[in-house]
């Protein structure tokens, strides 16, 4: 299998990754023209919006509480809680273990 490495050479030209930087150099070869990331060329796009389901560890009968348990807050789990109270009107709170 081969290990890709973070090619020096290709950031020093300008380019995000050594692909890249092959690439262009193969289209140069070729005698093709070309712009790299021309800020005037960029494509504008939505992303799709998906719906979601979530149950939440702990509830309680007549009130708008809920406990979520964390043992590690990663990345997706803060922009999901934070979707959640765009959406709801709940009083979340969220309980985190100790290391």
């Amino acid at each position: 299998m081969q290990k890709w490495t973070f090619d020096k050479n290709a950031i020093r030209l300008g380019f995000r990754s050594g692909l890249e930087s092959k690439a262009a150099e193969q289209l140069e070869l070729a005698g093709i023209s070309y712009e790299y990331e021309h800020k005037e060329k960029r494509i504008s796009y939505d992303k799709p919006t998906t719906q979601h389901k979530y149950s939440p560890d702990f509830t309680f009968n007549k009130s708008q509480i809920i406990i979520e348990t964390k043992g590690q807050f990663k990345s997706e789990d803060r922009k999901k809680h934070l979707l959640i109270k765009k959406e709801e009107t709940l009083s979340e709170h969220l309980l985190f273990r100790l290391p």
